[in-house]
Order: C-alpha cells, then sequence, then structure tokens
C-alpha cells in the first residue's frame, strides 16, 4: 500500500481541495447499488473509484492498483475531507484561495471542451490541411538493393565482379551481412530521410539501373547500392492520416477562439517590469490545449501512415538513423 500511497499523494491535495469545494453543498443522492463502500454512513460511489482510476492512469501510465486498494484510498480521502468539514478549513484565507485557483483552472478547461464540442473539424477543413501537409509535400522516393560488408577491401571485390556482369541480388545473399541479404539486398521503397546521410546521398546520385562504383562507408559498414527505380513520393491515403491530422486543427480552432477573445476584451496591464535575469523570453506555451483538444474528441486514436506499403523492415533495422 506504500508505494500506492506515494503515486497518490502527489494528486491527493489537488483532488482534496475539489472536494472541500464540495462539501459547501448537498452532496448527490447515492444509491446502495451504485456505492462501493460506505464511510460513517457516506457512501463512496462507483464514479468516484473510476474517477480514480483514470486519474492514476493519467499522471502515472501502465501503473495498476488492486481494486481494494484504489477503495482504501478514496475511504482515506472520505475520512480527511469529513476532519476538514470538522475544522471548517474551507474558512481559512489559504485555503479558500486554493480552491478559487483550482475552480478557475477547471471552469477554463470547461470553456475549451464545450467550445471544441461545439466547433467539429469538418472533413472538407481535415482535407484541405492533408492537401497542404501531406500531398502538397512532394519529394522523391526510391527502391533499392544493397550489399553490406564489413571492410572496404570486400566491397571493391564486389563492385569489381558487378562490373564484369555478376548479379546484384545472388551477390547480396551470398556477401551481404545485412539481415536484406536473404531478399537479396533489397530494402524497398524508402524516402531519402529514412536512410542515413551518406547512403541517401549515394542513391540520390544514381540513375536508375546503377550500382555504385565505390564502397559507401556508414556506421554499419561498407554498401555497394543498386538504384532500381525513383518516383514522386506516395502520400498515405486520406481515410488512413485524418485522425492524425485533427489535433492540429484542433488546436488552430482553439488559438483562433482565444485570440478573438483576447481581442474583444477590455486588457489593462497594472505591471511592467524587465525580463529577469535567468527567465526565458520565450512565448509561454500551455500544454493543456492540446490536452484539452485531444480529450474532446473520445477515443481519438493516432492512424500512423506509413511511408510505403512495400518498405521492408530492412530499411529500418539497417540503414534508418
Amino acid at each position: 500500500m506504500k508505494s500506492f500511497l506515494l503515486v497518490i499523494v502527489t494528486t491527493f491535495f489537488l483532488t482534496a481541495c475539489g472536494d472541500l469545494k464540495k462539501s459547501t453543498d448537498t452532496e448527490p443522492t447515492i444509491d446502495i447499488s451504485d456505492a462501493v463502500a460506505i464511510v460513517n454512513g457516506a457512501y463512496i460511489s462507483k464514479e468516484s473509484l473510476e474517477n480514480l482510476t483514470q486519474e492514476i492512469h493519467q499522471r502515472s501510465p501502465g501503473t495498476t492498483f488492486a481494486q481494494k486498494d484504489l477503495i482504501e484510498e478514496l475511504i482515506q480521502r472520505k475520512l480527511l475531507v469529513s476532519e476538514s468539514k470538522k475544522y471548517n478549513l474551507t474558512d481559512d484565507p489559504e485555503v479558500a484561495k486554493k480552491i478559487r485557483a483550482l475552480t478557475n483552472t477547471i471552469l477554463a478547461q470547461s470553456a475549451l471542451h464545450h467550445f471544441l464540442k461545439t466547433h467539429d473539424v469538418s472533413d472538407e477543413e481535415l482535407k484541405a490541411e492533408y492537401d497542404k501537409q501531406v500531398v502538397g509535400g512532394g519529394g522523391e522516393e526510391y527502391k533499392a538493393r544493397h550489399i553490406l560488408v564489413k571492410t572496404e577491401a570486400e566491397a571493391k571485390a564486389i563492385i569489381s565482379s558487378l562490373d564484369q556482369g555478376s548479379d546484384f541480388a545472388t551477390l547480396a545473399k551470398e556477401k551481404s551481412t545485412g539481415p536484406s541479404a536473404v531478399n537479396g539486398g533489397d530494402l524497398g521503397w524508402f524516402s531519402p530521410q529514412q536512410m542515413v546521410p551518406p547512403f541517401t546521398a549515394a542513391v540520390v546520385a544514381l540513375e536508375n539501373g546503377q550500382h555504385s562504383k565505390t564502397a559507401v562507408k556508414t556506421d554499419f559498414g561498407f554498401h555497394i547500392v543498386l538504384r532500381e527505380d525513383s518516383r514522386a513520393k506516395q502520400p498515405p491515403a486520406f481515410e488512413a492520416i485524418k485522425k492524425q491530422l485533427l489535433p492540429t486543427l484542433q488546436r488552430q480552432k482553439v488559438q483562433e477562439y482565444l485570440a478573438g477573445l483576447r481581442d474583444s476584451a477590455e486588457v489593462d496591464f497594472l505591471v511592467s517590469e524587465p525580463l529577469e535575469d535567468g527567465a526565458s523570453d520565450e512565448p509561454l506555451k500551455v500544454r493543456s490545449i492540446d490536452e484539452i483538444a485531444a480529450e474532446a474528441k473520445t477515443e481519438t486514436e493516432s492512424a500512423a501512415p506509413a511511408e510505403s506499403t512495400e518498405s521492408t523492415e530492412s530499411t529500418e533495422k539497417e540503414l534508418t538513423e
């Protein structure tokens, strides 16, 4: 139970303050069928248990605890809230100030939630973003084979053999030390960004059907490269990537919404002071906007697009940075 409390204690104060705020109001009636425990005659709801589980998951992804331990934590919270009422802690100025701050944060986040729920991103907007980010990116991709060896002398001997007409795929199966050897050195289709710079430079410099005349040295060893083909980069399908584009457009909508609120508000700065030593002059980035934008759409899952459906596993294993 100690390890459990170490996780909970970091979030307890915030949650307890939230409960203190509720303590001034009449608590909702809970049916015994919706409860997981009774503390001094007061029910602890199943919803509270679900909220605690989500709280832990958000703050410590992958961490799980037995249901009994979670309920025990809720019991402890209930007892402490009762203590706070006994001592009228909501009348303490410092406690009241913290409650007000938490209330303002929750209300601000709720306003953003409400905005996003009432201003859906349309398929037309997603398609426009897709055309700009994905299709408009352009670029080339290449299909190549390679033979990987340990020494430059081995590479030179293989190049000589290729110059005399030997088959590249056959030599790759016989000589290459890389995983792609079983496929005759085939790396499939890839974009230049997937490969280490020296290898990319060699592929780009070759013509289709041409093999390198000098060894290409990388941290993996010495490569002989055969560029088989090239084509305009094939973007992932719109349907496969549109969920991945959604947070970007939601952020844009939120930024425009906040800018509109700011422009229409009367704001007077009452302080003006120089930048403190060591303070950053970078613009403040509010992390919660990204989180709220993601949460507003329930169960939004990113569908990560592949660079090409024909790329082989050996591309990542051998040549990626």
